[in-house]
Formats: C-alpha cells, structure tokens, sequence
C-alpha cells in the first residue's frame, strides 16, 4: 500500500514540474538586477551603476516562474584576465553560458525587478528555444564594446548579460509580447573602449610577445579595496601607454586607445519599437514555428519526447512486469488461482481512489484553485 501512495506522489511530483507554464497562463516578464562585485571590491564601483541582468517570468494565473540570465564562467575576471601564461603561451580559462532556473531568486539577489511586457505560454517557449540557439552561437564573453569615437563606428560588440537580456527583450517582442504601458523605460550598464583607428587583428595573439608582456602587467595589477574608478583608469592608461590587447573568443586586437579611454556608463536604452519582424529570431533546427495569419507563433512539437512521458513509460513498464511477474509467482510457486493471483490484491483495490485524489490535486494546479476536489491545498 505505502509503495502504491509513493508512485502516485512521484507521479503527481513529476506532472508539476513538466509544464510549468500552461497555455491559458498570462506571463508577465521581469527585467532583473543584482550589484555587482561588491563583495569582491568594496566601493570600487561605488560611484558606477555596476549591475547583473537577467530575465524572469512569473504566471498570473499561478505561482509558476522562471528565470534566464547570461553569465561568464567561471566570472567576468576571468574574461578579462588570463588563467595563467605558461611556456610562452597565454592560457584562458572563460566562456559565456546562458542559464536557466525553474524559479526566480527570492534569496535577496536580485536588487530590482522591473514589469517589462506580458506573454502566452507558446511565446515562452520559443523564446527558451531562441535563448538555446543564442547559448550555441554566443558561448563566450566579452566586457567591452569598442567604439570609433569620431565616426561612432562600433568595432568590437559587447556580449554580456545585458547583451542577452536586450536581445531577449527583442525576440520576445517580436514574438509577440505586450508592453506593460507604452512608456516603460530601462537602463543598463555599457562599458567602452574609445580609438580613433581601426582595430589590428594579431595573429597568433597568445603566443605574441607584446601580447604576452601586456597580459603579464595585467596580472601584476594591484587593487585595493579602496581604490577609486577613476584611479583605477588612471593606473591602467599608465600602464597600456595607449596600446590594449582585447581578448576575444579566441582571437587578439590591437586597439589605439584614445586619451581617456575608458568609459562606464549605466543609462536610459531604448526598447524595441515599431513593426514585429519574425526574420531576425534564429531557433535552433529542433525548434520551429510559424505565423499565422492573426500574427500569433504557433510552435511545433520539437523532436523527441519530454520528460514526463519518459517517466510515464517507465512506470507503465515496471507495472507491467512486476503484475506478470507476481502472478506468474503467485499461480506457480504459491499455488493461487482466480482474483488472489494478482500481486498485494488489497492494495491495488484502493488504487482507483488514490488515482482520483491525484487527477484532483493536478487539475487544481493548472486551474489554479485553492484547492484540489478532494480536499488537497495548493502549493
């Protein structure tokens, strides 16, 4: 009997965490910040707007969220700074990597949570298998856009969290999501590197001596708790005497510095506007979708099966043998006959009960009801 009552709970356990959003659910979308690095470096950035982003969504209907940021791993540091330089090579250890939670952090991290725009289920999920296609394309990290500054002319892109959350806000307006009123705004943070020459490509970067020695006064760079911004972009112009080697994916740039290179700034970025365009949203080839002729997305069913229906076999199959095999037990070897060569008889006479309470409690949960029709409370 207990064995029984514990299938039916895993059951139900695994039926809640499958879809976490339904069809019928209005998703409203988050724009989320945390400070960042002061527990690292105190006041550093004290007097700059320093923030991790990220993306989360909450149902109207229920208690359902989720949460999608883009991070660097193992930290921005380490996208900056190399793990080490070793027999006259520079050696990274760093990557971009987007991550998804089946609930927003309520621990106190995120400091803001900002009402961006409102979704269906179906623009969730193409949304999650735009943000799959983005972790594909975009697996690295990189702090700086580098920007012309006679011709405003962008060299280098940036690519970090608030990179994605903007491209998130983008697919997830053209997708189809709502506004929440036409004047929203939101801010993030941008950090730039100013030239007025182009950029160099330097081939084999990590093996290049100027590259290396530039890379080794990196590592040598003291900083304090309380060191300012400013004196910190000082000691660096100081130290780069004009010349910085950015680092990307890979590759190596020589970037002229222009006199006061440096520049953090955390302002006002406008949201997209204007006409939906479907064209610039890129899914992964398991994921499609289309548009109807009502403007909404229809997302097809991705190859393969989900979780659930996986578990669901599984059970089906360890039923199956285990009634075989109990009979075949109880007819051979215990000499029964009739209803008494099925295995634990009694407890599977309840089992139809069980089954009800357990549908109750799960349409209770996509209803959102307070509670289930036998008695279960919502979690």
């Amino acid at each position: 009997m207990n064995k029984i009552i514990i299938f039916i709970l895993f059951l139900i356990s695994i039926l809640q965490s499958v879809n976490g959003f339904t069809d019928s659910d209005e998703i409203v979308v988050l724009y989320l910040e945390a400070p960042l690095f002061f527990s690292k470096f105190g006041t550093l950035l004290a007097n700059v707007n320093a923030f991790h982003s990220g993306l989360g969504f909450y149902s109207l209907n229920s208690d359902e969220t989720y949460q999608v940021d883009f991070v660097a791993v193992p930290g921005v540091l380490e996208s900056i700074l190399p793990n080490k330089i070793e027999n006259g090579e520079i050696i990274w250890n760093t990557s971009g990597k987007v991550q998804f939670s089946n609930s927003i952090d309520n621990s106190g991290y995120w400091s803001s949570e900002k009402e961006i725009m409102t979704i269906n289920n179906e623009i969730f999920e193409t949304f999650l298998c735009w943000a799959q296609n983005y972790n594909e394309s975009l697996s690295y990290y990189q702090l700086f856009d580098v920007l012309n500054r006679d011709t405003d002319e962008l060299l280098v892109k940036s690519v970090v969290c608030n990179d994605f959350v903007w491209a998130g806000f983008n697919a997830l307006y053209n997708l189809g999501g709502k506004y929440i009123n036409e004047s929203i705004i939101a801010s993030r943070d941008i950090v730039t590197l100013y030239t007025r020459e182009s950029i160099e490509y330097v081939q084999d970067g990590s093996t290049n001596i100027e590259v290396i020695s530039f890379y080794e006064a990196m590592l040598n760079i003291s900083i304090p708790k309380n060191q300012t911004i400013n004196g910190l972009i000082e000691e660096l112009d100081e130290l780069f005497k004009g010349n910085f080697y950015l680092y990307v994916n890979g590759d190596y740039y020589n970037v002229t510095l222009d006199s006061s290179p440096f520049s953090f700034a955390y302002s006002e970025t406008p949201l997209p506007i204007g006409e939906r365009d479907l064209s610039n949203i890129t899914l992964l080839e398991s994921c499609h979708f289309q548009q109807s002729s009502e403007n909404n997305i229809i997302l097809n069913n991705k190859n393969g099966i989900g979780g659930g229906w996986i578990f669901i076999i599984i059970l089906l199959s360890f039923t199956t043998v285990y009634l075989v095999g109990g009979i075949l037990i109880n007819k051979f070897k215990n000499e029964k006959s009739g209803l008494d060569l099925i295995p634990n008889k009694d407890s599977w006479s309840s089992l139809g009960g069980l089954i009800s309470d357990g549908f109750g409690f799960v349409k209770s949960k996509v209803t959102g009801s307070t509670s289930g029709g036998n008695g279960y409370s919502s979690l």
